[in-house]
This record gives structure tokens, C-alpha cells and sequence, in this order.
């Protein structure tokens, strides 16, 4: 496995060997590995919160948040459930935002040109290919989280 144990208790390795691991094995330099890791995980939940939030549109026929607010106050739709899905709409549209503004932080944080690299950055589609490659090898599993109200 391209990930070897050290003697740390538990053989745990430190997050940065395990970065260092990783982007040796898949040959991309370590900033490039960590900056499209976490942008296909910001994307990833992003896409998840998306598809929750069409959901509640859909359901009401509505554009948007503040519409479906206007058709409740109007009386053209009842209040309960719909003041609940409402709430539940406008936190997941915060959470898109809070997203948006994580990838911004995460694109100044880890520039996407990186001069000291030792190998120019790959192309995203590689990066993305290298990491599905070796999810797919060696059974790396990620977690999704819930970020809506955090």
C-alpha cells in the first residue's frame, strides 16, 4: 500500500506525510493535490446542496426563497409545513454561500500557479483522474459531512 505506517502509536501517520505520501505516489506536487482534493469536496457538497434546495423549489413550484416566503404570506400556500421547508431552504442557501466563500479562501490559500513546484501543475481532468485512480486502488473512502447549519 502506498501509504506505509509509521511507528507513531496506533500507526497513525501525521496529516502532512500523509499528503506528502499521497502526491509522491500520484506524482503532482503536494499544494496541487490538497487544492483539488478540496475543491472536488466544496464542489461535492455544493452539488448536494443544490439538488436539496431544487428539491424545495420544485416541490412549491417556486424560484426562489424569498417567492416562496411572498406565497405563503399571500395565503396561496399553507403555512405549515411550508414555513418550515422555507427555513430549511434559506440555510441551505447560506450554506451555498458559506461554500462559494470557502473555495475563494481555498483558491487564495493554494494559488492554482505555484511556482516552486518541482513539476508544473497538472491539468484539472489529471489531477481528477490521478485521485479517482487511487480511490479506486486502494479503497479510500470519504465521509460526507453535513455543513447546512454549521
Amino acid at each position: 500500500m502506498f501509504l506505509e505506517k509509521t511507528g507513531r502509536a496506533g500507526g497513525q501517520m501525521e496529516k502532512g506525510a500523509v499528503i506528502q505520501a499521497v502526491a509522491g505516489w500520484l506524482g503532482i506536487p503536494e499544494g496541487v493535490l490538497v487544492r483539488e482534493s478540496l475543491l472536488l469536496f466544496l464542489q461535492d457538497q455544493k452539488r448536494l446542496l443544490e439538488a436539496e434546495r431544487l428539491e424545495i423549489l420544485s416541490q412549491y413550484g417556486v424560484r426562489s426563497a424569498a417567492e416562496l416566503r411572498e406565497r405563503i404570506e399571500a395565503g396561496t400556500l399553507p403555512e405549515h409545513p411550508t414555513w418550515e421547508n422555507y427555513i430549511e431552504l434559506t440555510n441551505l442557501e447560506n450554506g451555498l454561500s458559506r461554500l462559494e466563500e470557502q473555495v475563494g479562501a481555498l483558491m487564495q490559500m493554494f494559488p492554482k500557479h505555484n511556482p516552486e513546484a518541482e513539476t508544473p501543475p497538472m491539468s484539472r481532468a489529471q489531477s481528477v483522474i490521478h485521485v479517482a485512480r487511487a480511490i479506486r486502488l486502494h479503497g479510500l473512502h470519504g465521509h460526507r459531512h453535513n455543513i447546512k447549519n454549521q
